[in-house]
C-alpha cells in the first residue's frame, strides 16, 4: 500500500524535453499577457465604435482603411515587444536547460569514470597478492625465520630488498638453479631476517610481477622485542603504512 502522505518523485528532464518543460512557464506567462492586453484593446475599440456606429459605417473607402491601420498598428507594436520578451525568455531558459544537461552530463561522466576505475581496482586487487606471515617464528642462523603464506594471486620474478641495519639471512627467492623466482597462490615461503645490535626496527620490501605484467610491491615493517633482551630479537613482521624506497 502507497503511503499518500509521501510525495511523489520529481521527474527531471535534460536536454531539448528540459528546455521545452522550462520554457512553458515564461512562455504561457507572456502569451497571456498578450491576450489579455488584446482582449482589453479590442473591448476598448469596440465601445469607441459603438459610440460611433454610425459615423463608422458612413467612412469612406480611404479613411475606413486609415482607421484600420491607425486601430491595427498599436497592436501590430504591443505584439511585437511581446515577441520580443517572449524570444528573450524563450532563450534564458534554453540556456539554463542547456547549463543543467550539461552539469548533468559531467557528473554522469564522473559516475562512470568512478565506476570504472572501481572497476578497474577490482580487478586488479583480484590479480594482487596477499602475503600473511605467520605468528610462529623460529632461530635461524642468529636471526629469526618466518613463515610467509601468499593468499592472494600469484605473482612472479619476485625479490626481496631490506633496509641499512636488517640482514635477509634466508631469501627464497636468491638466485639458484633449484629454486624459483615465482610465488604461487597458496604456497608457503621461509625467510629469516637479523637485525644489527644497534637496530630495532626496520624493512623488507617484497617486489614482484603481477599477472597483468606490472610490477609492485609490498612493504613489512619488522620489529624487536626490547622487553625480554638487550639486542634485537624480532618479534613482529607485519604491514607497513607506507611504501618507501629502500
Amino acid at each position: 500500500m502507497t503511503d499518500e502522505s509521501t510525495p511523489p518523485t520529481e521527474r527531471r528532464w535534460y536536454g531539448p524535453r528540459a528546455a521545452r518543460e522550462t520554457t512553458r512557464r515564461p512562455s504561457a506567462g507572456v502569451l497571456s499577457l498578450g491576450l489579455i492586453g488584446t482582449a482589453v484593446y479590442v473591448t476598448l475599440v469596440g465601445a469607441f465604435l459603438a459610440t460611433k456606429w454610425s459615423a463608422f459605417v458612413a467612412l469612406e473607402l480611404n479613411a475606413f482603411g486609415d482607421f484600420v491601420a491607425g486601430t491595427v498598428g498599436p497592436l501590430a507594436i504591443f505584439w511585437l515587444v511581446l515577441g520580443f520578451f517572449l524570444q528573450r525568455a524563450e532563450l534564458q531558459q534554453n540556456t539554463e536547460a542547456l547549463e543543467k544537461s550539461a552539469k548533468h552530463q559531467d557528473e554522469l561522466a564522473r559516475a562512470t569514470t568512478a565506476a570504472l576505475n572501481d572497476s578497474r581496482d577490482a580487478t586488479l586487487r583480484t590479480m594482487m597478492p596477499k602475503f600473511q606471515p605467520s605468528m610462529s617464528t623460529a632461530q635461524y642462523g642468529g636471526g629469526t625465520a618466518f613463515d610467509v603464506l601468499n593468499d592472494g594471486a600469484s605473482v612472479f620474478d619476485v625479490r626481496i630488498s631490506s633496509s641499512n641495519g636488517l640482514e635477509i639471512l634466508l631469501n627464497p627467492f636468491a638466485l639458484s638453479a633449484s629454486q624459483t623466482k615465482d610465488w604461487p597462490s597458496g604456497a608457503t615461503r621461509k625467510m629469516a631476517l637479523m637485525l644489527n645490535r644497534t637496530t630495532w626496527e626496520g624493512r623488507v620490501r617484497i617486489d614482484f610481477a603481477c599477472r597483468s605484467g606490472d610490477r609492485k610491491s609490498v612493504t613489512f615493517l619488522v620489529e624487536a622485542d626490547r622487553t625480554f633482551s638487550v639486542i634485537p630479537v624480532i618479534r613482529r613482521l607485519s604491514h607497513a603504512t607506507d611504501n618507501p624506497a629502500l
